[in-house]
């Protein structure tokens, strides 16, 4: 599972600003997953892979990672993270799930304790 952010691009004032992170394994399943819980009245899918609205217009053909609403549309982009030195902020691996962070960082801190050079807290996982 991957970490997704779901944002809202459009003229409909009750998504303003909108944006809400979820576990999926894909954007468009990350979109699907949002749209459904917050419009599943308006949530058809098809067995091809469109989506339909209540009225029975497409508002997502097959294979699309968005889905449009009210002139504009859900999308999602991958949330990834980096890990840098506290102290400087100095980048030191960048392109990682937050589940990779959390490991990549542990194995430099067991090298850092096998080379005597540990210091508690010394890195640290950032959104890119």
């Amino acid at each position: 599972m991957k970490t997704f952010r779901v944002i809202y691009l459009g003229n409909a004032s009750r998504f303003r600003n909108f944006k809400e992170e979820v576990q999926a394994e894909s954007i468009r399943m990350a979109v699907e997953m949002v749209y459904a819980s917050r419009l599943d009245e308006d949530y058809f899918p098809e067995d091809d892979g469109v989506i339909k609205d209540c009225d029975g217009n497409i508002i997502a053909n097959s294979g699309e990672d968005r889905i449009w609403y009210d002139g504009g549309y859900f999308s999602a982009e991958e949330v990834l993270y980096k890990i840098q030195d506290r102290e400087a902020g100095n980048i030191i691996e960048t392109g990682l799930t937050y589940t990779e962070a959390q490991k990549t960082l542990k194995e430099f801190e067991e090298t850092d304790k096998k080379e005597g050079t540990y210091t508690p807290d010394f890195y640290e996982i950032v959104e890119e």
